[in-house]
């Protein structure tokens, strides 16, 4: 798929970030609102981030903010793909990458008992 305009930028995906999806890869499927959290629309990142860590409980905020770093992380690394190797992935794919994301670093920081 061409764009137009030379200095338009492709819309990203919207990724299927349902607690079911986000199974082992973090503690926030037990919050029961997760779904409105991460829905919820504001007029920047800074805004949305803001209010939808206001309605994280303090004990959930820390897996919150590395959740929301590895999504936008992620559609950052998309963004680029699709302006400059004309490379299109799908949500699911994005969505799969941050869940591979999450995984790798428990692994890298979570300590074993031998």
């Amino acid at each position: 798929m061409q764009w137009p305009a030379r200095n338009r930028t492709p819309p990203l995906p919207h990724l299927p970030l349902c607690p079911s999806y986000m199974d082992h890869s973090s503690e926030l499927e037990n919050l029961s609102n997760i779904q409105q959290i991460l829905q919820a629309s504001s007029d920047s990142v800074a805004d949305w981030w803001e209010l939808a860590l206001s309605s994280v409980p303090k004990e959930k905020r820390r897996e919150f903010n590395g959740l929301a770093i590895y999504i936008m992380w992620n559609l950052w690394k998309e963004r680029n793909c699709r302006i400059f190797d004309n490379i299109y992935s799908t949500a699911t794919q994005v969505a799969g990458r941050v869940k591979d994301d999450i995984v790798q670093y428990k692994r890298a920081f979570t300590t074993t008992q031998h």
